[in-house]
């Protein structure tokens, strides 16, 4: 009866951990897609500033 009791533990205590694993996944999904458009928009940002200042004349075509 030992054994049985502690091979349940076992299992309920992997299946927790698949859980918390599995919740850690899902959040970081979730993270990486809210900070998509974040860096989207930081990239769009960077790239307008540097265009601005290799090619100033040329930045007014894009506006």
């Amino acid at each position: 009866m030992t054994d049985t009791s502690s091979h349940d533990r076992h299992i309920f205590s992997e299946i927790r951990v698949d859980r918390t694993a599995g919740k850690r996944q899902e959040q970081i999904k979730e993270d990486k897609d809210m900070a998509a458009p974040e860096l989207q928009s930081l990239a769009a940002t960077a790239l307008e500033k540097e265009y601005r200042l290799k090619a100033p004349s040329e930045f007014n075509l894009l506006s």
